[in-house]
């Protein structure tokens, strides 16, 4: 849509994080070198608001409270939105402010983005003393007994199963996060649909448009293409929310890859504001699709259906965002020589996921800057059978359906985990 915003456009406030006067600190010791003063005051301007129950109006309100004027706050708005604090929504000319908490010195400084940005804003040496300020004290752990007291040792647990479950579907403040920016638009998907068939788009559950904006992001295909297969795999006899045949439609993409060659969803949208190698690296992984980031890995040759297979299976039973996934078969694909072993990218993806790494660049600073020491990776050994060599104890016998793989050690694995 992208109206402009107006001094007469409406606004509401909105909050994700927790808003506290105690985060001024960390406001203006990380973030202000990074979006300067005016939209610090803006931020904490917005939260003023929200707390004291003001939560919605016009625009010309916040311009005139504040005493700013209208470019200054949009401009202000954006680099709120670039590191994390605010998200805005948008729908024709109403918008939605969503104030999101500010990040700890920890998951600060453990964004490679935000990090990298405030040591070329600030310096090495001031970096330094910033990090060294918010150092928790150290602890030879070596030394002592921890003798805490556990949860058993201080309560009875005898409550009652439904106050596990009182307002399971509350949904509660969180602590800021990286959001996932996909190009898929859902919007034209369902414009699509409803212009080339029949179908009552409201018989559509949002799982089903969830569905197909997962497999357009995965597969790199747009909403056109996704569009046709959505309308090719509804049945109109079965019940709502069983109208569209997920399965077919996952087979359908596969197939649409190698008849739309041509089809190149090249949308790098420049989310970090910076120019380093790995600022550009992680644009790369957010904006690109795994399908797409491996044909190009692969000099236009499109990927075959066992690695089409496995980043299926990243995305659809392990839940990770495409970018997530593309920084897992970058790592794989340097550790194992240019190859994919299943196996072995499972076993990343499962550590990812057990240390709750929400966003390509947390998965990138984790897997690209863990120690460094390598692991030989064994060779391919066939059957005796059928090539004459035989395998060994430590080069185990490999199946067919892993014949095209490389076999990764036990201590490489182990050393993920």
């Amino acid at each position: 849509m992208n109206t402009m915003l107006t001094i007469d456009s409406t606004y509401s406030l909105k909050r994700r994080g927790v808003l506290s006067a105690n985060d001024n600190s960390f406001l203006y010791n990380l973030y202000l070198p990074l979006i300067g003063y005016k939209a610090l005051f803006i931020y904490e301007f917005l939260v003023n608001e929200y707390l004291s129950s003001i939560k919605d109006g016009k625009i010309l309100y916040l311009s005139n409270k504040s005493n700013m004027t209208l470019s200054d706050f949009i401009l202000s708005k954006k680099n709120l939105e670039s590191v994390g604090l605010l998200q805005t929504l948008e729908d024709e000319d109403n918008y939605v402010f969503i104030l999101k908490s500010v990040l700890n010195p920890n998951d600060f400084f453990e964004n490679t983005v935000l990090k990298g940005l405030f040591v070329s804003k600030v310096g090495q040496d001031e970096a330094m003393k910033v990090m060294k300020y918010y150092e928790i004290d150290d602890v030879d752990f070596s030394k002592y007994v921890d003798i805490s007291a556990g949860v058993k040792e201080s309560f009875k647990i005898d409550f009652d199963e439904k106050d596990v479950n009182l307002n399971d579907n509350c949904k509660l403040i969180y602590v800021n996060k990286d959001e996932d920016k996909a190009s898929f638009d859902d919007s034209k998907l369902i414009e699509y649909i409803a212009k080339k068939s029949n179908i009552d788009i409201r018989e559509f559950t949002n799982e089903d448009i969830k569905e197909m904006h997962r497999l357009g992001s995965l597969y790199g295909l747009n909403e056109e293409i996704m569009g046709y297969i959505m309308i090719d795999a509804y049945k109109d006899d079965n019940a709502k929310g069983h109208k569209v045949d997920y399965a077919y439609c996952n087979k359908r993409c596969k197939t649409e890859i190698s008849k739309y060659k041509a089809y190149n969803q090249k949308k790098y949208k420049n989310n970090i504001s910076s120019n380093t190698k790995v600022a550009n690296k992680i644009n790369y992984y957010e904006n690109t699709s795994p399908r797409i980031f491996l044909k190009e890995k692969q000099n236009g040759a499109e990927p075959i259906s066992a690695d089409l297979n496995i980043i299926d299976y990243l995305s659809q039973n392990m839940g990770l965002t495409d970018g997530i996934i593309n920084v897992i078969l970058d790592y794989s694909l340097m550790k194992l020589d240019d190859k994919l072993n299943r196996k072995y990218i499972e076993k990343i993806a499962a550590t990812i996921k057990r240390k709750n790494l929400l966003s390509a660049v947390s998965a990138y600073d984790y897997l690209f800057n863990i120690d460094k020491k390598t692991t030989k990776v064994a060779p391919v050994i066939k059957d005796e059978n059928k090539s004459g060599m035989k395998a060994t104890k430590d080069m185990p016998n490999k199946s067919k359906e892993n014949d095209d793989y490389e076999e990764v050690s036990v201590e490489e694995l182990e050393k993920l985990l």
